[in-house]
């Protein structure tokens, strides 16, 4: 466990996210976990979004607008603006639990190439839909990457040098950006995961990436032939396991 109080940067970026900063934003400003700065990249929003969080008058909030650059590079730029060097991640439509942050921290190592995140649950009108439990033992965390994406972005922690020092988040890429890093750290990087429902996810289906599912699974696929090809041992995997995970992909997207 880990005792020491850390300074945190929280980075948020948000288009067009008015309807529910109310709630993504007050969860973080509502933390039992005091220590921290709120930096929201808003990526060009042409709603409310300024308006609602200059009334907000806290002074651990720093807001910064954008021209609209998407997603990645709002997210790259963040981490460069950040005060501290550890983030974390939220998205501007989801929610955490009061203890989130003060519950990560404490059990997180804060190793400079650690990633810590917790389990998550994903919500539409205040009902569950279904839950997500990323694996605790590494070894199965890496086969569950080789197949999608089981690490929720708006639990993580990690140290924004580590992650820009390994090329911070792909620019070209509009969906999945995530995913694309955690494929590209799988190896270099340390999962600590937290196993508890400290992020709620709001499921909705007028996403970019539910209305372009077949778009999404192209780009699933391209991402994970980018770093799977044969080859490109994952440490630790055995190989007959990896080439059997490199046939459900296939079916799968």
């Amino acid at each position: 466990m880990n005792s020491s109080v850390k300074e945190i940067s929280v980075l948020m970026t948000t288009y067009n996210g008015g309807p529910y900063l109310k709630y993504s934003v007050g969860s973080v400003l509502n933390q039992t976990y005091k220590n921290f700065e709120l930096v929201i990249v808003d990526d060009g929003s042409s709603d409310n979004t300024e308006e609602f969080i200059s009334s907000l008058h806290d002074e651990r909030i720093r807001y910064i607008k954008l021209t609209h650059v998407g997603r990645s590079k709002a997210l790259n730029y963040g981490l460069k603006k950040c005060l501290n060097d550890w983030v974390a991640l939220m998205d501007a439509d989801d929610i955490w639990d009061t203890d989130k942050l003060s519950k990560q921290i404490n059990e997180f190592s804060f190793e400079y190439n650690s990633i810590s995140c917790t389990w998550s649950a994903y919500f539409t009108r205040e009902k569950i839909k279904f839950t997500v439990n990323t694996p605790l033992n590494k070894i199965e965390l890496k086969e569950k990457l080789l197949l999608h994406s089981y690490i929720c972005n708006p639990s993580v922690i990690y140290n924004r040098q580590f992650i820009l020092g390994n090329g911070g988040y792909d620019e070209t890429l509009s969906l999945f950006e995530d995913y694309d890093l955690w494929l590209r750290l799988i190896n270099s990087s340390k999962f600590e995961v937290i196993s508890e429902y400290l992020v709620f996810v709001r499921y909705k289906k007028d996403s970019e990436s539910y209305q372009g599912l077949q778009h999404s699974k192209e780009l699933v696929l391209s991402l994970q032939n980018k770093y799977f090809q044969i080859g490109n041992h994952i440490f630790g995997i055995n190989k007959s396991i990896e080439n059997q995970l490199k046939g459900w992909r296939e079916y799968f997207y």
